[in-house]
């Protein structure tokens, strides 16, 4: 069993990222937000809602190819690349060339929606993903760290380069004239489906077991194997939960449901794992960030619950036909679960800084938004479900909860970045030996 003081000499310090880097993710959640309320803002305006498709596409992209992929590509760097390795020439150039091909999305989305210009440019992220994918998995095989946590990080890459199978069928089955099939509605349920709980959700798992490791908290090797083994293992299956609506057979509607339950189960032993560790609150994340993270993981939780409950028949109209559950889930899930994530992360690293009043304002306001934004879109798709009467309302609260979430997140922006990545000093005193280490 190794001791802490040997854990302590294999750390090594973090990549450094240069704090212009860390203002472009945050600029991309700002806009989603504020496309977000004008979404919501042109029920009242009849005369914009030619546009609304279009900015809707704008919105969608934005959100997941912006603010968080370019969030979670600086964190894994943060954490997992060895020092000076952000500056590199290949890093660099990637980066500027992933901006520009967001920018242009955004605006080619905004004018045309599909057409020549967006799917060029969105072509041309996924080939700059595949070229960062590769090139960060091969400095994670050579890197400063082992452990579970860079299985995390190989698998969070592998489901990004999976996830883009589903636009290349996009695209073919569009070119023929096939955008009203099944099969087109199944390959984008595959790409959502491998970017939220494939390269999302692995990634911020890397993310939370490198904190661990760094700070050489003890906790039990043997649950996070189970973690990673059910969860990884079981995410190929449980994308036939994603498609129930298909009417599957009942093998493969048997399969899907114990995908399900088995994930969940990977789910437990991360929460086992996370409750056996002594004082986690003073050894990892302080202050607004250690509230963000814990509300996220609330929020996984939850996510992984209505996840394996989908796979009872008696909801499957519910979760594939009201339009308000499913614009929940997704909302749910890069909101409620990744975004918060993020923001606990960004808040630990130091890359945003300012008044403690401003950033709980902007913590609050943006919890409220998304709350109330939950609450109304899951219990209208309930009411609809029974054939109940709707909230009344509802458009003008749907607006006024996109609203708090865009000055939340305007506070949160205005609080600033740091020019350089600050990393958590390591706890004054650890345990002398780390449970589990040899199991």
């Amino acid at each position: 069993m190794r001791t802490a003081g040997d854990l302590r000499n294999e750390a090594a310090p973090e990549a450094s990222i240069p704090g212009s880097w860390t203002r472009w993710p945050l600029l991309y959640f700002w806009i989603t937000a504020a496309t977000g309320v004008l979404l919501r803002a042109m029920v009242f305006l009849p005369s914009w809602s030619g546009g609304y498709a279009r900015l809707l596409h704008a919105h969608s992209h934005t959100a997941l190819l912006g603010w968080a992929y370019t969030a979670l590509i600086l964190l894994l760097a943060a954490r997992f690349l060895p020092p000076g390795e952000a500056g590199s020439r290949f890093f660099r150039v990637n980066w500027g060339l992933t901006q520009a091909a967001v920018l242009g999305m955004f605006a080619a989305f905004a004018v045309q929606g599909y057409g020549p210009y967006s799917i060029a440019l969105s072509t041309v992220h996924i080939l700059l993903s595949y070229s960062l994918g590769v090139w960060m998995w091969r400095r994670l095989k050579t890197g400063r760290r082992r452990g579970i946590s860079v299985r995390f990080a190989q698998a969070a890459l592998a489901c990004m380069a999976l996830s883009s199978a589903g636009p290349w069928a996009l695209a073919w089955l569009g070119s023929h004239g096939l955008q009203a099939s099944a099969g087109y509605r199944a390959a984008l349920y595959f790409y959502l489906h491998f970017q939220y709980n494939g390269w999302l959700t692995l990634g911020l798992f890397a993310v939370l077991y490198a904190y661990l490791e760094e700070r050489l908290i003890p906790f039990s090797r043997p649950l996070a194997r189970i973690h990673l083994l059910l969860y990884t293992g079981m995410l190929p299956p449980a994308f036939l939960l994603s498609m129930l609506w298909a009417g599957l057979p009942p093998f493969w509607h048997g399969t899907a449901a114990l995908a399900g339950l088995l994930q969940a189960a990977g789910a437990a032993a991360f929460w086992l794992l996370w409750r056996g560790i002594p004082g986690i609150g003073s050894y990892l994340f302080q202050g607004w960030a250690a509230r963000l993270l814990r509300l996220s993981l609330l929020v996984w939780a939850a996510k992984m619950g209505l996840e394996a409950a989908s796979a009872l028949p008696a909801l499957e109209a519910l979760v594939f036909e009201s339009r308000s559950v499913i614009v929940g889930y997704l909302h749910l899930v890069l909101l409620g679960f990744v975004s918060l994530f993020l923001l606990a992360c960004w808040l630990q690293q130091g890359w945003l800084e300012g008044r403690e009043a401003s950033i709980a304002a902007g913590v609050l306001l943006l919890a409220a938004g998304l709350g109330l934004n939950e609450l109304l879109l899951f219990l209208n798709g309930w009411l609809g479900w029974l054939g109940s009467r709707l909230i009344p309302w509802s458009n003008g609260l749907l607006a006024a909860a996109s609203l708090l979430m865009l000055i939340g997140i305007s506070l949160l922006l205005g609080a600033g970045c740091k020019r350089k990545a600050a990393a958590v000093p390591l706890p004054s005193s650890v345990p002398n030996s780390v449970p589990g280490e040899s199991g």
